[in-house]
């Protein structure tokens, strides 16, 4: 199913099904999804993550609300993020029980370290 023209804005706490949510869509109605982490963090080939400057982030998140249709998902609610709801025409709001939240942050921080610990190890 295609569908050109719609904009949607998903938020929720971290752990509560963003992502997923956003790739299921993006997979049924053929619209580029972006997780709003990657406009905000600047991930080095180390793991590290830097914070893009405010000038930078704006310019990526305007860059993505040009086009006629867009999934955008993350957490925040901030200066550089009101446009993504005021041009959305739709705006998900994903509440999830606590504890299904800690269980899946904490199997992402695990599987995490798990993969830099073989991708460390596989160099050297």
């Amino acid at each position: 199913m295609k569908n050109k023209n719609l904009k949607i804005r998903i938020i929720g706490s971290p752990g509560s099904g963003k992502t997923y949510i956003s790739n299921f869509l993006s997979k049924e109605l053929n619209i580029k999804t972006t997780d709003l982490d990657n406009i905000f963090w600047n991930t080095s080939s180390t793991g590290n993550r830097i914070k893009n400057d405010y000038i930078n982030r704006e310019s990526r998140l305007n860059l993505i609300l040009l086009n006629n249709s867009w999934i955008i998902d993350g957490v925040y609610i901030n200066s550089w993020t009101f446009s993504t709801f005021s041009e959305a025409d739709y705006i998900l709001v994903i509440k999830t029980n606590k504890w299904t939240q800690y269980y899946r942050l904490f199997k992402r921080f695990f599987i995490r370290k798990l993969w830099w610990a073989l991708l460390s190890n596989s160099f050297s």
